[in-house]
């Protein structure tokens, strides 16, 4: 790396405007104080029972039943529902169909 700056412009720049800025460093700080004090980074780990993050996992569970729902798989709080018309080959809806998006609008429509 040395050659490569001393072919260069000889100068080896590095670091954001808002390094080591005391705003930047303040938010960030209550943000890890809020995570703590609301035990945050637990109530997302959906291994730990009676977690928010565990009741989510075991509501998506029951969604394996569905017809058209060929996995569900994720992590804490981020998981992901796979569509699929037919369950066995994993084929998904033909792109026409708009099947994924018809479950978001009946999702909203019923508050979810």
């Amino acid at each position: 790396m040395v050659d490569a700056i001393a072919a260069g412009s000889g100068a080896f720049l590095h670091g954001f405007t808002y390094n080591a800025h005391p705003i930047s460093l303040a938010a960030g700080r209550a943000v890890l104080r809020h995570l703590r004090e609301k035990n945050l980074v637990e109530a997302a780990d959906s291994s730990r029972a009676g977690t928010p993050a565990a009741g989510f996992k075991k509501a998506l569970e029951h969604l394996r039943e569905e017809e058209s729902v060929g996995d569900v798989r994720g992590i804490g709080l981020l998981w992901g529902v796979e569509l699929v018309a037919d369950k066995a080959s994993k084929r998904p809806f033909p792109p026409q169909q708009n099947f994924a998006g018809r479950v978001g609008a009946a999702a909203l429509k019923r508050g979810c």
